[in-house]
């Protein structure tokens, strides 16, 4: 990972942190029933408003979060090996 990858997403991870896919996918669920009930309700300029920015915060988590598993960071950060013991504990 360059420092470079890490400065651009300092704003992403600052407004959203560690996100899951499975949680983006929940905000995206959450915004598109809000903007259905709206448009059966009838649409207000506040519903609207609300639905979309639930649905885009849904999107950029779910955004975020493949891009985290696609590069192994955070959450889909794979597991390191682990060391084999040392045959020689260093001890005269």
């Amino acid at each position: 990972m360059s420092n470079a990858d890490s400065a651009s997403s300092g704003t992403a991870r600052w407004l959203i942190g560690r996100p899951r896919i499975l949680v983006g996918a929940l905000w995206c669920c959450i915004g598109l029933v809000w903007l259905l009930l709206a448009a059966l309700e009838g649409p207000t300029v506040t519903r609207l408003l609300l639905g979309a920015f639930w649905l885009a915060l849904g999107i950029f988590y779910v955004v975020v979060a493949l891009r985290d598993r696609k590069h192994g960071r955070r959450f889909y950060q794979k597991a390191a090996p682990a060391r084999a013991p040392d045959n020689g504990s260093g001890r005269e």
